[in-house]
């Protein structure tokens, strides 16, 4: 049987998150998110403690660094970042890159939903070059309310 999808467009330290959930489904269980990401664009490393993250590639290419493995991802390509492991990416491609991530059991949504604001239209929010303070400590305290333990500084610092 299948139920009408629930959208809804976040976005979170210059990117943009668009979250999958049927309609009436609660938070937890299976989470599908489409990133639109700049150019750039690095996490910090964390861990997740309750679930797994894979990604799809939609568009362009993104470095990842999985515990002390790095690995480029291009479109088509799937990577699966394990919990209990820390990771981060880089974001590569000059236009961006687009990509699937799936969640399951997990607090990622929640963490997404605390840290990040209602995008105000469909696409990129206005680029800044740097998070704020203010930003990295509301992301930070997203992270440990939801099981997710930031361990590192984003990858576009670390290299």
């Amino acid at each position: 049987m299948t139920k009408p999808c629930e959208i809804e467009a976040i976005w979170i330290l210059g990117a943009l998150f668009r979250s999958f959930r049927q309609d009436g489904a609660p938070p937890g269980g299976v989470y599908l998110l489409e990133q639109v990401l700049p150019e750039g664009f690095s996490p910090p490393r964390h861990i997740h403690h309750n679930e797994d993250e894979t990604f799809y590639m939609i568009e362009g290419e993104i470095e990842f660094l999985v515990g002390d493995e790095m690995v480029t991802i291009r479109p088509g390509d799937i990577l699966v970042a394990p919990k209990g492991i820390a990771h981060t990416f880089l974001v590569t491609s000059p236009g961006g890159a687009r990509m699937l991530t799936v969640t399951t059991e997990g607090e990622f949504e929640s963490m997404a939903r605390s840290a990040g604001r209602p995008a105000e239209y469909d696409g990129l929010p206005p680029r800044q070059e740097k998070p704020t303070p203010e930003q990295r400590a509301q992301l930070e305290a997203a992270c440990r309310a939801n099981a997710i333990e930031v361990v590192g500084p984003p990858l576009a610092m670390a290299v």
